[in-house]
C-alpha cells in the first residue's frame, strides 16, 4: 500500500474528488470506468443515485466492486426518507418518512429506532456516507426544494437540532458519516439552486440558521458538513456562492465556527453554479474557500436549464488536469490540497477503525 509520503500530488487531488456515474451493474460501462478510475486515478468517493440501485442483491454486488477497487472508497447516497432516499420500498428496501413527519409523529427515542435501522440498512449494504441529515430551519414553506419536501425537521431550531443529534448518532452507531447540510442554511430561500441563483441577503438569519450547526458540532462525531449554493452578500461581500466563499467556509465554518471535520460541496452541476461560472474558476474557488470533497454527480438533474449555457467535462482525469494546473500556476496553494487530503484520510481512518473513536471537530 502506498504510504502518504509517497503519495503524488494527483493522488492527493483525486482523494478530494467525488463522482457520480451511470450504470448498475458491475459489466455497465459506466460501473467498469468508474471502478478503473478509482483504481487508476485513486478517486477519493462515489455517489449513488436512484439509477445505481436496483436491488438488494445487486447493489451488494455494485458496492463490492467499488471497495475491492479500493477499500478505503467514499460511498454516499442522500438517505433523508420522503422524497430524497435513494434506498427505499421501489428497489426492494425500506422506505422512510420525511424528516417533518418524524418531528412532528416519533419520539426522540422512535426517531433513533427508526434512523437507526436506516443506517443499519446502509451499512449492510456498504454504503459509509450519507448526505443527510437536513439541518436546514423550515421557515419559508415557500420554499419548494426543502420546506415543499419535507425535508426539514420543524421550523424550530431546537426540534432541528434534538431530531438530527437522533439521526446521527443512530448512524455513528453503524460508523457511517453523516452530513449537515446545507450550509450556512437553505430554509429561508425562496427559489431552488438547482434552478439558479438564489440570493439570501435579505431572507437570511444567520441567529437562527446557525443554531443547529453550531451545537451538533459540540455534542457529536462521525459528521461532514455540505455546503449551500447561496448567495448572501451579508456574509461575503462580493456575492460569491457559499459552496465557493472563503468568507463563508473558512472564516465562518471553520474560524468563527470551529468546525475542523470534512466539508463537502453540493452538487457542483446545480444550475446555480454550472450556468453562471466556467468550471476552472468554480473548482479554484472551491478548493480555496476551504471545501475537502468536490461532489460532481454528472446527473443532467442536478443542472436543469443549465446544459446549454456551459458544456462542462467533468470527467476526473480533466477535474485532476484543471486542479494540477491551477497549482503550478498558484491559483491553488498546494498546503491547500495538504490540508484537505488529511482530512479525508482521518475521515477514512474513522470509519474503517475497528473500534469507534472520536472525531474531533
Amino acid at each position: 500500500m502506498v504510504q502518504d509520503n509517497e503519495l503524488t500530488l494527483k493522488q492527493k487531488i483525486a482523494a478530494m474528488l467525488m463522482f457520480g456515474f451511470r450504470g448498475s451493474n458491475v459489466e455497465d460501462q459506466g460501473v467498469v470506468e468508474i471502478v478503473s478510475d478509482i483504481t487508476k486515478l485513486g478517486l477519493g468517493g462515489v455517489l449513488l443515485f436512484n439509477y445505481n440501485v436496483e436491488s438488494p442483491n445487486q447493489l451488494t454486488s455494485l458496492t463490492s466492486a467499488l471497495k475491492q477497487a479500493d477499500p478505503k472508497i467514499l460511498i454516499a447516497v442522500d438517505q433523508e426518507g420522503g422524497k430524497v432516499q435513494r434506498l427505499s420500498s421501489k428497489n426492494g428496501f425500506r422506505s422512510f418518512d420525511t424528516a417533518k413527519k418524524i418531528a412532528k409523529n416519533y419520539s426522540l427515542e422512535e426517531a433513533y429506532s427508526t434512523y437507526f435501522e436506516m443506517a443499519k440498512i446502509l451499512k449492510n449494504y456498504g454504503i459509509n456516507f450519507n448526505f443527510a441529515p437536513c439541518v436546514d430551519v423550515d421557515t419559508n414553506p415557500t420554499c419548494s426544494v426543502i420546506g415543499g419536501y419535507e425535508r426539514s425537521f420543524s421550523d424550530n431550531p431546537e426540534t432541528v437540532i434534538h431530531y438530527s443529534k437522533q439521526f446521527i448518532d443512530a448512524h455513528k452507531e453503524h460508523k457511517i458519516v453523516t452530513t449537515l447540510k446545507h450550509f450556512p442554511g437553505h430554509g429561508y430561500a425562496r427559489g431552488d439552486t438547482h434552478q439558479g441563483l438564489v440570493d439570501m441577503t435579505n431572507s437570511a438569519n444567520p441567529n437562527i440558521e446557525l443554531k443547529p450547526y453550531q451545537e451538533l458540532f459540540k455534542e457529536s462525531s462521525y459528521i461532514a458538513v455540505m455546503t449551500a449554493h447561496i448567495k448572501n452578500y451579508n456574509l461575503d461581500p462580493e456575492g460569491l456562492p457559499a459552496t465557493m466563499s472563503k468568507e463563508i467556509i473558512t472564516g465562518l465554518l471553520r474560524e468563527k465556527l470551529g468546525f475542523q471535520g470534512v466539508v463537502v460541496t453540493d452538487a457542483l452541476e446545480m444550475g446555480a453554479i454550472k450556468a453562471h461560472y466556467k468550471l476552472k474558476d468554480v473548482i479554484c474557488h472551491a478548493i480555496n474557500a476551504g471545501n475537502d470533497i468536490l461532489v460532481f454527480t454528472r446527473n443532467s438533474a442536478a443542472s436543469p436549464n443549465s446544459e446549454e449555457k456551459d458544456l462542462w467535462d467533468t470527467s476526473p482525469e480533466k477535474v485532476i488536469n484543471i486542479i494540477e494546473l491551477a497549482i503550478s500556476n498558484g491559483d491553488i496553494l498546494k498546503e491547500r490540497i495538504d490540508e484537505s487530503y488529511a482530512r479525508i484520510i482521518k475521515l477514512q481512518e474513522l470509519i474503517n477503525t475497528e473500534q469507534i473513536c472520536e472525531y474531533e471537530l
